[in-house]
């Protein structure tokens, strides 16, 4: 597998500034300021930040930056792009009307194709976001509940691709065991919301050279 990008000052954290929830503890209090966010940090002294997801520990005194979105246009390209959405989605709210609306069948089959390049893996993924017999029954669209199951899988490879700046070991990296998950692989912890929010916070790790 290949080394991942990134570094703690990779000016390409620039462009993924977005809304965010901040984690916080006992020993952390945020105040959002439009675009970017002050973290009032009880070690001492307040910090000014862009709108990156800041995580201060009662053990870690520094602040951890990892990118709290994927761009909503790198997902929309896991689920295949305007020649299946039928759109272009630069933002979040365009992704979510979306998902709302009802994400195309075709969405899932390339998210799937993402993951996997063996028809019978990517059948098996498939069946696990959406029963084979429910699928059969859609016309067009997937229903809304199907479409965020979808959409999250997708943001999950659409974040391992952009940690490592390449699809072949995205893939590995998501078919692979990993033990902070507690033996599943990333694909079966994101069937899931926490487990997605687990792998997400791995990458992030990962991005910046931590314990992953």
């Amino acid at each position: 597998m290949g080394s991942p990008k990134g570094s703690p000052i990779n000016p390409r954290i620039e462009s993924l500034a977005t809304p965010f929830v901040a984690s916080h503890s006992r020993r952390t209090a945020t105040t959002k300021l439009g675009s970017f966010i002050a973290v009032r940090s009880f070690y001492g002294g307040d910090i000014t930040l862009p709108v990156y997801e800041i995580r201060i520990s009662r053990y870690h005194k520094p602040a951890t930056m990892i990118p709290a979105m994927i761009p909503a246009s790198h997902i929309a390209d896991v689920l295949g792009g305007k020649p299946i959405l039928r759109r272009r989605l630069l933002s979040l709210a365009a992704l979510n009307d979306a998902v709302a609306e009802g994400l195309p069948k075709a969405a899932l089959r390339q998210t799937a194709g993402r993951i996997f390049t063996g028809k019978a893996e990517q059948k098996q993924l498939m069946n696990r976001i959406v029963p084979e017999a429910t699928f059969k029954r859609r016309r067009d669209r997937l229903s809304a509940a199907e479409s965020e199951r979808t959409e999250r899988v997708a943001r999950v490879v659409a974040n391992a691709e952009y940690v490592w700046d390449a699809r072949e070991d995205a893939r590995r990296f998501l078919t692979t065991p990993h033990p902070a998950l507690r033996g599943k692989t990333p694909v079966d912890a994101a069937m899931t919301e926490l487990g997605a929010r687990q792998v997400e916070e791995i990458l992030g790790n990962i991005f910046h050279g931590l314990p992953a």
